[in-house]
């Protein structure tokens, strides 16, 4: 009510001023003030209040700062305000004037660009169209046109540039955020508006195509001073280029401003062109030219300020050069630095209290401000030299300390964390060294390196600490070392982990050392201590165990005076696996991998045993197989018994209806002792068999940027001929790649495609055609990055009869067209005579290319001491003198010498020339001579073009009468073979230039380690030798590791031992690559062994039409016998005795920041025009459930003769006439159609032309051939009728499992013959053309005719002349292997369900003929319009289903009119309720969720007695069905066919359990198991895990407590005292963990402000548990902290998410804050919108990933808050409106949340369920009394009954629905017309779900794909894309949607394959039929949503394309279809 006062305070207020002079600020105080309080509605009202007066006095920005207010408060309180905002704007500006007019224009752009920003992904994927598709609605776009939008406006918004130019910007001052002297840069709204359109042009957006003639920026003279660019003509055919726009407009401001007194705003501008131009300029010299144009205008303004500005950027050009400065690589720039000092100094001198100045102040600190970075090795050896490494800048000296502490002090140490604390510790400590280091420094101001000393040190662990002259206690580093001679080494097997503790300096052994273990088991808190003494080899080992795993394991070593700690290591559980003595598996194959619906599937399985590492058949074995769905519904089943070969064969038939996607055959032994099972996956599809491939040939040809690219590719028929005169349409795009170390140092990026060239061609006489194209560069990219273009071509080949297919290939083209490689072994034996370097030279797309040149070879100069690995790189200051530096570290490399890669070339042993023309490899002879160890091979070529092409690679020679090892190398590991066989002897020698190194070697064999030894070499070769047995099949390693000049190496040597040879061999007898159709043939085959004996096998032989490989590559793979190479499961480290240590560094230097010029920008107010975020999750193939077999579709779309369903063709039932739909679906069902054949033709005698009908995919499946006995077999078959080529596949196995596969092709032709392309079927009142090619395959032109015959299909009359066929013979002559066409016109009666043609040629003695059949289907169809109705409590509603009632269609015919009515459906959230299912293995998370959803549910389904009644009653009927499952017959399609039966199934039997819910006896019994299972896995802290046994989790912890505090909220369960004290002990945890989080804010900062924002949703989710138990006190800390988060509350609630705001308003109630409840509450009633339909709700409140938005949870927590802190009945029934609405199109998931939501509806607010009232329906004036109607049964509780009328009974007043409702709640309805029209007269028709479908043809153009609509005006071709573009939208979110899109029959989809996709933010699974493309949406969220896909026209006509229908298969009255259209094909 006091809101309401001062509401109309500031109203009258506000009123009474604008009379005088209106007070703007103090009106917008109280908006901000109401903001502030979060009460949009009532600031609204206070801005349209504004609005008024604003206008009235014409007050322009004040109006516009109104519209932006109040878009930002619809973007929160009204849906699709998005759209409602852009309309309101474009009104606006069509009835203002100068400026405001241009102002609104610029607000107008930006909120396109915003949407874009937000939603950009929705835009990649949409097509460009060449006009709007919807002139208002913006948000169904494509990307091209919201920029083409953007852009006018921004250019509308600069229209009037002069008059703008006089708009002083003061006087915006109400709608402008004012920046400090904004105004001197830029003065006038010509400047502002100007600048703000700049932001969208200097976007650089990647995902638009861009045209060949794209603008670059490649004119130097635009990097020129300001006169010259403002007088310069910049002009594109690119057009639309954003960056020629950005230059134009900074073009107007240039010369804007060059007329200005003051130089400031030219300036400004000028600098802001020159980067800009700098960014994008294309040419090389563009830094150059930059510092010319600064100095120019530097010289120009030298005697003002503004000089400075340009100096400053001349400066900080010298000061980014010489970062680039390298002491190794670059020195060019190393002054650099010091001249932009120089610069700055000068510019502070001559302006000091200028903008340049304050600029160059901070480049000056940023040059000198110093930097230090320090590195020690972690560990090293007593009384020894160690270095720090030391990085710095601008320092001169350094002072040292070494403390000693103890072990106790440094663990102390670590817990500390800031560095205050640091310091405190470190300063009264003892420093056992002191030393200095002076650093060198030459002023450069730039990084450099050195190493200083670190003096010897004693055993023990010291702290390092650095610090400079005159430091801080701020500034200070410091490190940890070890000073030690023992280094433990950790070996990791499967049953052990073994430490070893060795010498650090030689790698000795240390035995007899005292070792100290420490450590927690799993995830206990308690310390455990064990003893061990370290064996002969240093060694101990720790077993390990199944159950347990050790943590925070450290160790403290003792041996020989020396004391040693190491640690932290983790020992995992073994991994041991039990093997199982006897395995099996098996092994299934099918004869391919696709077929249609009704065909048959063969396969083959064949089981194996494997036992004592043997395989073989496993024979006599039962077998049970299985057909699966993809629904996962098992369809049929086999059981069949294994023969002698362990094989079964057999065949399923696929059922005829259905869903297509993917099936699968499952296998297994029929016995419960035998696991074998497999599955083989397949495709059921309705495909058309392709005719023809097209492909591409191979680039061979060696290309370079800007040639002339020519690529070949080829068209030829499957059966052989080539395709020629056919339709070529291609494009050329290209993108840049760049090499692969392009990106280590960028993030991955993608280029925007860019369209070279676009066209048409046509193949010639062999089938061939040619695309040339230039290979334009992207003149952009940077050519030293060695950037390759990727140009993608493809080509649309169109046949002449019609049939498309395509092709794409890649040419790589670069600046360089040659890669060359040298291949050469990395060890090569002097002494063998055989040694050669292999040269591969290709060109860029991977062909080889011939190339010259000479390959060197030097010896490389190795360092004269045996080397250690450089602990860091080599400084480039180095402070000691090599001398000094080799006697003090020997085995320590000086510089880099220690790497060869860094090794001088030596003397050039060999020179060759080369030409891989003749020859690719080069011989190196004898080489016995040269030097042993490491040498370089260097190549040098050139490409065509005489670029140089260089290659390296490196290799090493030895003999093996070396004494040593050369090049003073520390380690060489070799074997004396790279293959081993049994009774071999494998010798691994070992080799060193060191003296007195001690190698660990172990020999692991069989994952177990079999010995160990210490191997000591001295400056020599030692051997070892392991004799190879039968048991070492498959190899085994030996493994090494040592230590030495404390480094550390480890390392294996796999000894290869292979397993014999088990491949077959196949070898041909007969065979022929060409076959005649139907014609007998006898193929041989031989099988030999491995070694080329007779073997007896069984051999499967199969073959099918390999076109179908274009669908889904079909292959077999078979291998029996697993002989896996040995792979070591033994591995050494010791990270963590060795390594560096790095310096935690402390430095207090002031962070400086350059002075920004903030300028004046519209102040949005904080209105976002971008949607607010939502993630959209899609079901997976999970989702998908069994079939229901042998059902038909459902009827929403159907022909008109429903009543005689055997006369007519629906196309649901096209797929059971697979045999006869079209040309090459499977055998043809033969008819005897002796009219047809006796009638002879006049012109040629046509009766002994051979009719091909087996037309069948798969020619033949034997899978049971035997060998004979000299392991032959031979097999006859009857050739396929069908013209294709046939993969033939082989499979061959023994009974010991030897095997071998082989794969021939072969094809059918003749020659003459017919290929028709007939449509997949025909529909009535169309007219279509029906092709065939012929093709020639003899060398002489060919005269003949050819005919088509029609007949009935059903009663097999001839019936040409009902189809409107005139002439049915036809002549044609056709060239020399040639093709030509010929076609005929059908006029598709009304009477006819089924078609059989038959197309015969005849030319000479060369005949062909083929026949199919086609499905007729009728041109009407059911149609169902429905309209949903709903009513509130004590309401009245009429609803009017429009179409019924004023149709005046003469072609319509009513079927049938339904009615339903749910009175109650508040009884549908009874049926919702969850019983949770127990599950093995499930964690505390879910035990604890099921005892809540299970105690819940089952309180609210016995709070009231009624319930359990009605459920009773629901027992027997319908009502718990699955609503998936409810109302078939007013469905499109029935739920079998769709991907959710499962879905469906699970509902229903959730449903059905609610029953336990009232056995209260086992609900109590299942609640207290569950609480004992809970009490048994916490922890002794009261701390849950995940799982039992894992560690410590707060999440699970919470999430339990709070929901037993929940229930004792709900009153659900009474705390026992078991749970009452598995509470307590849980909050003594969570108060701990509570305190511990808020300390952390201190942790790292102690001056952390403690007034930002620390809530995180961990503690607010705290606050709320700890809300439900008051009674359990709380320590004062925990009262203190409670009280710091309720103040958080109170400052930061405003910007939490909903949820978060539930929490907080029920936090603040119960913790007596109730001004803050209050006040919570009231800003969510003003955020909230309140419909009529769906109730109260939150327009944010959408799907989200996070836990703390989820929209049913999120909503049932709302009510729960209103409910308890206002408890007012009217806003929570609101709230459940929006809850119950929900759940009508939504199927909510069994959770613990779903009982939530139920408990909310049913048990808060009013009582719903009590009402029994039926709802009052009055239709067409006549009231409805369900009581009185035949067979209507009123269900139990929800009221909810159906009736319908029959097609006499409906009028047209019929139309109108009359609804009332008396008592709480709400009910609903709806209202279903069905009836049968033309398919060309159906108008559109929608619901809240709404669609729009447009057709649009697809061509090629300079800047990519565009899409036209297609309208009756459009010419329309063979071979054209035609796509697809339906627009989606919804009010709710809906689950369960299905959308079916019919097409004509002369179209063809491009997709045959069912699959999940993505599209515009939504999940689909694609399904094509014969005549539809099937959509299954699992989820559509509330919004707007385009979707694309694509047909191709595959033959000519006048044709009906259908409607498209929409459905929701949950809430069947949600639906839409589009209009129908025809299309016209030429």
């Amino acid at each position: 009510m006091k809101n309401t006062l001062s509401i109309l305070m500031v109203i009258l207020f506000s009123h009474f001023s604008s009379a005088q002079s209106p007070n703007y600020d103090k009106l917008w105080q109280d908006v901000a003030k109401f903001e502030a309080e979060g009460l949009p509605k009532s600031a609204l009202k206070v801005v349209e209040n504004i609005e008024k007066i604003a206008k009235t006095n014409k007050n322009q920005a004040q109006t516009i700062k109104t519209m932006l207010f109040k878009s930002k408060f619809a973007i929160v309180l009204e849906e699709d305000a998005q759209l409602d905002i852009i309309n309101d704007f474009k009104s606006n500006i069509a009835t203002s004037e100068f400026p405001t007019k241009n102002i609104l224009e610029n607000v107008l752009a930006n909120l396109y660009w915003q949407y874009y920003k937000q939603n950009r992904w929705k835009f990649y994927n949409r097509t460009q169209t060449t006009e709007k598709v919807d002139a208002t609605d913006f948000r169904t776009w494509d990307l091209q046109t919201l920029f083409d939008e953007t852009h006018l406006h921004f250019q509308n918004s600069l229209a009037n540039g002069l008059m703008l130019q006089q708009e002083d910007l003061k006087q915006f001052a109400a709608i402008l955020t004012e920046q400090k002297d904004s105004k001197i840069y830029r003065p006038t709204l010509f400047d502002f508006l100007n600048h703000t359109a700049l932001e969208f042009y200097k976007t650089n957006e990647t995902q638009i195509t861009k045209p060949a003639y794209k603008f670059e920026v490649n004119n130097e003279k635009l990097l020129s001073d300001a006169k010259t660019f403002a007088e310069l003509t910049i002009t594109s055919k690119d057009s639309s280029s954003l960056q020629l726009q950005a230059l134009k407009i900074y073009q107007n401001l240039t010369r804007f401003h060059l007329k200005d007194k003051s130089p400031f705003a030219l300036a400004d501008v000028n600098i802001e062109r020159l980067k800009f131009v700098n960014e994008h300029a294309t040419f090389n010299n563009k830094e150059t030219l930059l510092l010319d144009a600064l100095k120019a205008e530097n010289k120009e303004h030298k005697k003002h300020e503004v000089s400075g500005l340009y100096d400053f950027e001349i400066a900080q050009i010298y000061y980014q050069q010489s970062n680039t400065y390298n002491s190794k690589t670059s020195n060019t720039y190393k002054w650099k630095a010091k001249e932009a000092l120089e610069i700055c100094d000068a510019v502070i001198a001559k302006f000091p209290k200028s903008n340049g100045a304050e600029k160059c102040e901070v480049l000056k600190a940023i040059i000198n401000r110093t930097q230090l970075q320090l590195t020690s090795e972690a560990f090293l050896p007593v009384q020894q030299n160690g270095r720090i490494f030391v990085q710095y800048k601008n320092l001169n000296h350094l002072e040292f300390n070494a403390y000693k502490v103890t072990e106790k002090q440094f663990e102390k140490f670590l817990t500390l964390y800031n560095s205050d604390d640091q310091w405190d510790f470190i300063k009264p400590l003892k420093s056992t060294k002191t030393w200095e280091s002076t650093l060198k420094n030459e002023n450069d101001y730039q990084s450099h390196s050195t190493e200083v000393l670190l003096p010897k040190l004693d055993n023990g662990r010291y702290l390092l600490v650095a610090t400079t002259k005159n430091a801080s206690d701020k500034d200070f580093s410091f490190s940890n070392i070890q000073i030690t001679n023992t280094a433990l080494i950790e070996t990791e097997s499967p049953d052990f982990k073994i430490f070893q503790c060795i010498d650090r300096t030689n790698g000795a052994p240390i035995a007899n050392a005292s070792v100290e273990l420490t450590y927690t088991e799993n995830y206990t808190n308690k310390i455990k201590t064990e003893q061990h003494k370290t064996n002969s080899l240093g060694q101990f080992k720790i077993n390990k165990k199944r159950e347990h795993w050790y943590r925070n394991v450290k160790l403290k070593v003792e041996s020989n005076n020396d004391l040693a700690y190491f640690g932290d290591y983790y020992i995992n559980r073994s991994n041991t696996q039990n093997e199982e003595k006897t395995t099996y598996k098996s092994f299934l194959f099918t004869d391919r991998s696709i077929y249609r619906p009704s065909q048959t599937v063969y396969f083959k399985a064949i089981a194996i045993k494997r036992e004592n590492n043997k395989s073989e058949v496993l024979e006599n074995q039962n077998v049970l197989v299985y057909l699966y769905n993809v629904n996962g519904e098992k369809v049929k089943e086999l059981q069949l018994k294994t023969n002698d070969f362990g094989s079964v064969a057999g065949d399923f038939i696929l059922p005829n209806s259905g869903l297509n996607g993917a099936y699968y055959i499952e296998i297994n032994a029929a016995s419960n002792g035998i696991n074998f099972r497999n599955t083989v996956d397949f495709s059921v599809e309705e495909y058309k068999r392709p005719k023809f491939e097209t492909q591409f040939t191979p680039v061979t040809d060696t290309y370079k940027v800007n040639d002339l690219v020519k690529i070949t590719g080829k068209a030829l028929a499957y059966a052989g001929s080539n395709i020629t005169d056919a339709k070529v349409v291609y494009t050329v795009k290209r993108k840049v790649r760049y090499p692969s170390w392009y990106y280590w140092y960028r993030p991955y990026f993608s280029s925007e495609a860019q369209e070279i060239t676009h066209g048409e061609t046509k193949t010639n006489d062999k089938g061939e055609f040619e695309i040339s194209f230039k290979a334009q560069p992207d003149q952009s990219i940077d050519k030293s990055s060695l950037p390759i273009f990727n140009y993608e071509i493809t080509a649309d080949v169109t046949d002449l009869n019609g049939e498309t297919r395509s092709a794409t290939t890649v040419v790589n083209v670069g600046y360089h067209a040659l890669i060359a490689n040298i291949m050469v072994n990395p060890i090569l034996d002097k002494t063998k005579k055989n040694n050669q370097i292999s040269i591969n030279t290709q060109n860029l797309n991977g062909s080889f290319v011939d190339a010259k040149g000479y390959i060197k070879i030097y010896k490389l100069n190795a360092p004269d001491f045996v080397l250690r690995t450089r602990p860091w790189n080599a400084p480039d200051y180095q402070n000691f003198t090599f001398e000094n530096f080799k006697t003090l570290f020997p085995h320590d490399a000086f510089q880099d010498e220690d790497d060869s890669k860094n090794w001088k070339k030596g003397d050039l042993v060999f020179q060759k020339d080369f030409n891989t023309k003749t020859a690719k490899t080069l011989e190196l002879g004898n080489i016995k001579k040269w030097k042993s160890g490491q040498y370089i091979i260097v190549l040098e070529s050139e490409d065509k073009f005489g670029q140089t092409v260089k290659d390296e690679a490196r290799t090493t020679l030895f003999s093996d009468t070396d004494k040593t090892l050369a090049d003073n190398q520390l380690l060489s590991v070799s074997a004396n073979k790279n293959r081993y066989d049994i009774g071999d002897k494998a010798v691994i020698t070992f080799a060193s230039s060191a003296k007195n190194i001690n190698l660990t070697v172990s020999i692991e064999k069989d994952e177990k380690i079999i010995k160990t030894e210490i191997i000591q070499l001295n400056n020599n070769k030692k051997s070892i030798t392991i004799p190879v047995t039968e048991n070492d099949l498959g190899g085994f390693t030996v493994n090494y590791s040592f230590a030495v000049y404390n480094s550390y190496q480890s390392g294996s040597v796999f000894i290869s031992v292979p397993f014999p040879k088990t491949n077959l061999d196949i070898e041909t007898i007969t065979f022929r690559d060409k076959l005649q159709p139907g014609t007998e043939e006898n193929w041989q085959f031989k099988i030999k062994g491995p070694k080329g004996e007779k073997v007896s096998a069984e051999i499967l032989a199969s073959m099918y039409d390999a076109s179908l490989d274009q669908f889904n590559y079909h292959s077999w793979y078979f291998s029996p016998i697993q002989n896996s190479t040995y792979r070591t499961r033994t591995y050494s480290q010791a990270n963590s005795s060795f390594g560096n240590s790095q310096f935690r560094v402390y430095n207090s230097y002031t962070n400086v920041r350059y002075p920004v010029q903030y300028y004046d920008q519209l102040d949005w107010f904080g209105f976002n025009f971008g949607r607010q975020h939502r993630n959209i999750s899609i079901r997976g193939m999970s989702s998908m459930a069994k079939k229901r077999s042998g059902s038909v579709s459902g009827v929403h779309v159907v022909e008109d003769r429903i009543e005689a369903p055997e006369m007519m063709m629906e196309e649901s039932e096209m797929s059971s006439l697979d045999d006869t739909v079209v040309v090459g679906y499977g055998t043809q069902k033969e008819v005897n159609n002796t009219e047809a054949s006796t009638e002879k033709p006049k012109e040629i005698d046509f009766d002994d032309v051979q009719i091909r009908k087996n037309l069948q995919e798969t020619a033949f499946f034997f899978p049971q051939l035997k060998t004979d006995k000299d392991g032959n077999i031979s097999f006859n078959f009857n050739t396929p009728e069908a013209l294709t080529k046939w993969k033939l596949q082989l499979l061959a196995h023994t009974k010991t499992l030897e095997s071998s596969t082989r794969t021939l092709t072969t094809v059918t032709q003749k020659e003459l013959m017919v290929s028709p392309n007939a449509p997949r079927f025909l529909r009535q009142g169309d007219v279509i053309s029906i092709s065939t090619k012929i093709s020639n395959l003899t060398d002489q032109v060919l005269s003949g005719q050819a005919k088509l015959i029609l007949t009935d299909a059903l009663t097999g009359k001839e019936i040409n002349g009902a189809l409107g066929i005139t002439e049915a013979d036809k002549t044609f002559n056709v060239n020399a292997a040639g093709n030509t066409q010929v076609s005929w016109q059908l006029n598709v009666p009304d009477n006819i369900q089924a078609v059989q043609y038959k197309i015969v040629a005849k030319a000479g003695d060369y005949s062909d003929g083929e026949q199919n059949a086609l499905p007729v289907l009728s041109n009407r169809m059911l149609v169902t319009e429905t309209l949903p109705m709903w009513v509130r409590s004590n309401e009245t509603k009429t609803f009017v289903l429009d179409k019924l009632k004023n149709n005046n269609s003469s072609t319509l015919k009513n079927h049938k009119l339904t009615l339903e009515v749910t009175s109650n459906p508040a009884w549908y959230a009874v049926q919702a309720l969850p019983y949770l299912m127990e599950y093995p293995y499930e964690c505390n998370e879910q035990t604890f969720s099921r005892y809540y959803a299970n105690a819940l549910a089952s309180h609210i389904a016995n709070s009231n007695p009624r319930i359990q009644e009605v459920f009773n009653q629901w027992k027997n009927s319908d009502a718990l069905l699955s609503n998936l499952e409810k109302n078939e017959d007013l469905k499109s399609i029935l739920i079998q066919e769709t991907p959710w039966l499962r879905d469906a199934q699970s509902e229903t039997e959730q449903k059905k359990r609610i029953a336990l819910l009232f056995d209260l006896n086992k609900m109590n019994n299942e609640l207290q198991s569950a609480v004992n299972k809970l009490d048994a896995n916490q922890m002794p802290n009261g701390a849950w895990s995940w799982f039992k046994g894992g560690r410590e989790n707060r999440y699970i912890t919470q999430h339990i407590i709070t929901g037993f505090g929940h229930l004792k909220q709900l009153s659900v369960a009474d705390a026992n005292e078991k749970t009452a004290e598995m509470v307590s002990k849980a909050i003594q945890f969570l108060d701990a963990e509570f305190i511990q989080e808020y300390k952390d804010i201190r942790k790292y900062d102690k001056n952390m402000d403690l007034d930002l924002d620390h809530l995180s949703y961990t503690q607010l989710h705290y606050l709320y548990m700890r809300s439900f138990f008051p009674n359990i006190k709380k320590s004062k800390e925990v009262e203190e902290i409670i009280s710091y988060y309720q103040t958080q509350i109170e400052k930061y609630w405003l910007s939490r998410s909903l949820y978060a705001k539930g929490l907080m308003s029920l936090i603040s109630h119960r913790n007596d804050a109730p001004i803050m409840a209050t006040k919570i509450l009231k800003s969510l009633k003003e955020t909230s919108i309140t419909s009529e339909e769906l109730g109260m709700y939150w327009k944010a409140n959408t799907n989200s990933w996070f836990w703390y938005q989820a929209p049913i949870e999120t909503q049932a927590l709302l009510i729960e808050a209103f409910s308890e802190i206002e408890n007012d009945t009217e806003t929570i029934d609101n709230l459940k409106i929006w809850l119950l609405k929900n759940k009508q199109t939504n199927r909510w998931k069994t959770t613990k949340s779903t009982t939530d939501a139920v408990y909310a509806l049913l048990l808060q607010g009013s009582d719903w369920l009590s009402v029994t009232d039926a709802v009052e329906i009055v239709l067409g004036g006549q009231k409805i009394e369900p009581s009185k109607l035949e067979n209507v049964k009123v269900e139990a509780g929800t009221g909810y009954y159906k009736t319908s009328w029959n097609t006499a009974e409906i009028k047209p007043e019929m139309g109108d629905v009359s609804i009332s409702k008396k008592g709480a709640g709400i009910a609903w309805g709806s209202l279903y017309w069905q009836y049968f029209e033309d398919l060309d007269k159906i108008t559109s028709a929608e619901t809240p779900l709404q669609l729009k479908k447009k057709l649009f043809l697809k061509t090629n153009t300079d800047t990519g794909e565009k899409i036209t609509e297609i309208t009756e005006q459009t010419a329309l071709n063979v071979g054209d894309l035609v796509r697809v573009r339906i627009e989606l939208k919804s009010d709710r979110a809906m689950e369960f949607i299905h959308m079916k899109d019919m097409r004509a029959a002369g179209f063809e989809p491009v997709n045959v394959i069912s699959a999940y996709k993505w599209q515009d933010g939504l999940g689909y699974y694609e399904s094509t039929k014969d005549a539809s493309t099937n959509f299954f949406f699992d989820y559509l969220p509330k919004g707007v949503y385009v979707f694309e896909y694509d047909l191709r026209v595959n033959n000519s006509g006048n044709m009906s394309n259908g409607i498209t229908t929409i459905q929701s298969m949950y809430a069947p009255e949600f639906s839409s279809h589009s209009e129908g259209v025809r299309v016209l094909v030429d």
